[in-house]
């Protein structure tokens, strides 16, 4: 087949819905072909080339809906090839990236390869006072309830946990965790793990990259997301539009995979069927505070301390926002202490206990 010059995508569903989605989102930039899985997609696939394929079944180039994860760059594809190799052991395994790329994802993945319909306990160390952390993971009672069981534990934070804990967590090991996979998952550097939960560890590291670094990926993403949420509100026919996929392709994403989720859930709702979503997803919904600010206090309606003391909250809210609503990831962003971040919550009023 002569090629178009369009990138060439392969979308391969028997949903005609989410098919419908993906064409109209990516028809003006990409040219889609849609086949139902099976034999016809499997000949398709061997006769003709296309760049990127978005499947609900697992395919030979690497990429899998199914486990959520959606994209064309070599980085998902190799994230996809980890996933399936280590979900073929029983190993523990390292994930790291910055918050919002998906490790939770990652760690579901591994859960369904290898421990189908067992337990997954996840523990998020950022909402634990350093206190409860040690009950949490070595709480006697409940390794003995949870003996019977073979399952996955999450645990979300590990860099939390102090070193006695993480050097703790592998001599015990078969004791308190007895016939379950360990995911360990930090937004922070893994150097700064005990050297023996490291050595544990081994090479069964999981790296997610952020958003920004592989833009490829923000086009498929952006047409599953629609997909997704006009399937759950019963819409139908809804895109993005050149204009608005464009947008958010140079946009720097700090909240990453999450953020964009959040972006195009926020406007699904706000569109008609067969309506397309025009610029502007990431001016809809946030305040234009700085300019209000500035001109309330040029204008002489407020002071200086009040008006910054606004924008100080309206930073800390859009913080909490991206990091969907994790204080200590928000503390990062901010570069705030967590003690001191939970503060000026509290000053503001916008603090939840």
């Amino acid at each position: 087949m002569a090629r178009t010059g369009k990138v060439r995508v392969l979308v391969v569903d028997d949903d005609k819905q989410r098919v419908e989605v993906f064409q109209r989102c990516l028809s003006s930039d990409f040219d889609v072909v849609e086949a139902t899985p099976g034999l016809s997609a499997t000949r398709l696939m061997e006769s003709e080339h296309f760049d990127l394929l978005v499947s609900d079944k697992r395919g030979p180039t690497g990429i899998d809906s199914g486990t959520g994860f959606v994209g064309a760059c070599p980085s998902t594809r190799s994230l996809l090839d980890a996933i399936e190799g280590f979900g073929a052991e029983s190993g523990d395994v390292l994930v790291t990236g910055e918050a919002g790329s998906g490790k939770a994802r990652v760690a579901r993945s591994l859960h369904q390869a290898t421990r189908g319909g067992g337990a997954f306990l996840c523990l998020r160390l950022a909402e634990l006072a350093p206190g409860q952390i040690e009950a949490a993971i070595f709480d006697k009672a409940r390794a003995q309830s949870l003996a019977a069981e073979r399952g996955t534990l999450f645990i979300d934070g590990v860099e939390r946990m102090s070193h006695e804990l993480q050097a703790r967590l592998v001599a015990d090991r078969d004791q308190s965790w007895a016939g379950w996979r360990i995911v360990c998952a930090t937004a922070e550097d893994p150097s700064g793990l005990h050297p023996l939960l490291l050595q544990h560890l081994g090479a069964r590291v999981i790296e997610l990259l952020p958003l920004r670094d592989r833009g490829e990926d923000i086009p498929p993403l952006a047409g599953h997301f629609v997909a997704q949420a006009s399937r759950r509100l019963g819409r139908r026919g809804i895109s993005l539009s050149r204009e608005a996929m464009a947008e958010l392709c140079v946009y720097n994403w700090p909240g990453n995979v999450s953020e964009l989720r959040e972006v195009i859930e926020q406007a699904v709702p706000r569109c008609s069927d067969l309506g397309e979503i025009g610029p502007g997803l990431l001016r809809e919904g946030k305040s234009p505070i700085v300019g209000q600010v500035v001109d309330d206090i040029i204008g002489g309606s407020r002071g200086l301390d009040a008006a910054m003391a606004e924008l100080e909250a309206a930073v800390i809210r859009e913080a909490l926002q991206q990091q969907r609503g994790n204080r200590s990831a928000a503390a990062r962003q901010l570069k705030l202490p967590r003690q001191t971040l939970q503060d000026r919550m509290k000053k503001h009023g916008l603090w939840q206990s």
